[in-house]
């Protein structure tokens, strides 16, 4: 029993901190719903640590798992500046920021996934719940809707009052990278 226990404590150690980045980006910086849906992942996972000894399989179930609590839980009211601190502790822009809580909870979730945390494609379809042709469709379209909303808050703006960060600059870079690959003459939404 003690073993088990040990094992638990473990898997919660490792998967933890980077479950909890996870649902605050998801969640757009709402820490107590960021730490109810990571806790809850993870008292299941730690449930099931024998079945998910394997690290990127066990991120993203947990992944999965958050996304699916959060789907059915109501968004409480937030205020922008409420978001743009908490994302803003984490290195977030306030452009990259405003972007983010232009995305659908769905489009945050695969872009977050994909794009910030690095997880394969078929990662990614687990997370989602969806087959991969379906995550390439998702994650172009939250590439470039991000990336449109970014340039937007941008154009109003000048460059010099805008504080980057290392979260931004990868989400910036990816949402980059997708109108990069789209095909000649599309034009971004």
């Amino acid at each position: 029993m003690l073993a088990a226990d040990l094992l638990r404590a473990a898997f919660r150690d490792v998967h933890g901190a980077r479950l909890y980045g996870f649902a605050l980006l998801l969640t757009l910086g709402q820490r107590a719903r960021a730490g109810a849906l990571a806790a809850a992942a993870l008292d299941a996972g730690a449930a099931r640590v024998d079945a998910l000894r394997h690290p990127e399989r066990a991120a993203a179930w947990l992944r999965a798992r958050v996304v699916r609590d959060a789907r059915g839980l109501p968004n409480r009211p937030q205020s922008v500046a409420e978001r743009r601190t908490v994302l803003g502790e984490l290195g977030m822009s306030e452009a990259a920021a405003d972007a983010l809580g232009e995305l659908g909870a769905d489009e945050r979730a695969v872009l977050i996934a994909a794009v910030i945390e690095g997880l394969e494609i078929g990662d990614v379809a687990t997370v989602m719940g969806r087959e991969i042709g379906d995550v390439h469709r998702l994650l172009s379209s939250a590439r470039r809707r991000y990336l449109a909303s970014a340039s937007h808050w941008l154009r109003e703006r000048p460059p010099a009052a805008i504080p980057a960060g290392p979260i931004a600059a990868r989400v910036e870079a990816a949402a980059a990278w997708a109108v990069a690959a789209s095909p000649r003459g599309a034009q971004i939404p």
